[in-house]
């Protein structure tokens, strides 16, 4: 059996932002959706809001991961191990993800993720070890889930 590629004209090419609903119909499906994902007027425009302030939200998280890790730095609990002095501290990435979404109950949800590190530290002295490279131990990745409650993220 021997295949033959078909003729080029008979090819279909995908057009990027071709529409493959009939005109207008797009706005029928999202409204469609909406009575699914929203119970009121009320909640739909709750949840906008709540959304609308998550990504400063997200921003204001970032600097409270940065500060718990300077935190950790400050407050080192230094061991001997094998003539070397050591120490571990967890430290965090940037966030990778800053989400929303509505729960079952109608309640605005936000997702932020991140990478949670465990960091070893090692030297001949406590200031050697300060400057050392630290070496990652343990690499997590984080998915912490906030509640909108009282006009407010909260956590």
């Amino acid at each position: 059996m021997k295949l033959v590629a078909p003729p080029k004209s008979s090819i279909i090419k995908s057009v990027p932002g071709a529409q493959t609903l009939p005109t207008g119909a797009s706005a029928v499906v999202k409204a469609s959706v909406e009575q699914f994902t929203f119970h009121s007027a009320a909640e739909k425009s709750r949840y906008e809001h709540a959304a609308s302030l998550f990504p400063s939200f997200c921003q204001e998280w970032q600097r409270l991961l940065h500060d718990r890790e300077v935190n950790n730095l400050a407050h080192l609990n230094w061991q001997l191990r094998q003539g070397y002095e050591t120490a571990t501290y967890t430290g965090y990435g940037q966030v990778e993800s800053c989400d929303t979404k509505e729960s079952v109950e109608g309640i605005p949800i936000g997702k932020i993720t991140y990478e949670e590190l465990s960091y070893y530290l090692a030297g001949k002295t406590i200031n050697d070890a300060r400057n050392a490279k630290p070496k990652v131990i343990r690499q997590v990745h984080t998915l912490e889930i906030f509640s909108w409650d009282k006009n407010k993220w909260f956590y």
